[in-house]
């Protein structure tokens, strides 16, 4: 991926994660992290500290985009306000979101991408990929996420 930054062009690094094994989120709502090692139980990480990754040099994500995979036989419904999935930051812990529209777990398949965004980032510091799950009605089951990111060099 390229874009234009000032005036030149700039080639974009990715950064990819996932959970291999599907998860039955709340129906409270939670907040779930995922990163490396790539998770092979099932994601009730809601310990951030468990999981993670971190930048190869200091840069700004400017793009991102997610698949989730409902793949049970419960899709959800009666979702609550507050979905967001982004990174978070281990050191600072500030939670980044990546801003995308109509979040939901009611169908079987769902795709988001975001290519407006700016968020700083940088070698020190680890990060994950951050899912906070509303409520739900009925929560939706064997649930997967898949995200990809898109970083610049500073």
């Amino acid at each position: 991926m390229s874009f234009f930054g000032g005036g030149a062009v700039v080639q974009a690094t990715t950064i990819g994660g996932h959970h291999a094994t599907p998860f039955n989120p709340a129906s409270a709502g939670q907040t779930y992290y995922f990163g490396y090692p790539h998770d092979l139980g099932a994601i009730t990480v809601t310990s951030v500290g468990l999981r993670g990754f971190r930048f190869p040099y200091a840069g700004k994500v400017i793009a991102a985009n997610l698949t989730i995979y409902v793949g049970g036989e419960t899709p959800a419904t009666g979702q609550g306000p507050g979905a967001a999935v982004g990174i978070y930051n281990k050191a600072t812990t500030t939670f980044s979101s990546f801003g995308f529209a109509s979040l939901s777990w009611g169908s079987a398949w769902q795709a988001f991408a975001s290519s407006e965004l700016s968020i700083d980032v940088n070698a020190a510091n680890s990060y994950a990929f951050s899912v906070i799950v509303p409520p739900h009605t009925v929560p939706p089951t064997a649930v997967r996420h898949y995200c990809n990111l898109f970083f610049v060099r500073l």
